[in-house]
């Protein structure tokens, strides 16, 4: 649980010309501190937890739902975790340490937590009063996707 916390602090300290992240759940291995570091660093596989604990994560649904819209992560191994959850490679955005937002499929580059909530209006479907989502194939961001998307600076 500390380890948690500390990681919920942080991400709740993150901000942008005042633009913090959206609160949301932190998970973190049940494992332990030990076997973390030995999947991590000695096996190199830290996609393994993430993969697992999506996967599960994602039983909780019916079987021909796709309950993750989009993934966030800071790693090459975090594409391969989201795609094994089904996550559509064009919702796939990786972060580097210069806080720029890539979306590996397309080499698209948001230069900013700014860049991409301007995107949030055509990449994420709306929610309608009736909670049901509006048809992916025709959201904004399907219908007038271009390849590969400009770069928007801040």
């Amino acid at each position: 649980r500390g380890k948690a916390d500390a990681t919920k602090s942080y991400l709740q300290s993150v901000h942008e010309n005042g633009v913090r992240l959206p609160i949301g759940p932190v998970i973190t291995s049940p494992d332990g501190m030990i076997k973390a570091v030995h999947r991590e660093v000695i096996m190199r596989k830290p996609e393994e937890f993430k993969i697992e604990c999506l996967s599960t994560l994602r039983k909780l649904f019916p079987q021909d739902s796709l309950p993750f819209y989009a993934g966030f992560g800071n790693r090459p191994t975090d594409v391969v975790s989201y795609q094994a959850v089904k996550i559509p490679d064009s919702r796939i955005m990786i972060i580097n340490p210069q806080g720029e937002v890539h979306i590996p499929i397309n080499q698209t580059r948001i230069s900013s937590y700014d860049g991409l909530r301007e995107l949030c209006d055509l990449m994420f479907p709306p929610v309608v009063e009736e909670r049901e989502v509006a048809d992916e194939q025709f959201n904004a961001y399907n219908y007038w996707k271009l390849e590969p998307f400009p770069a928007i600076s801040a």
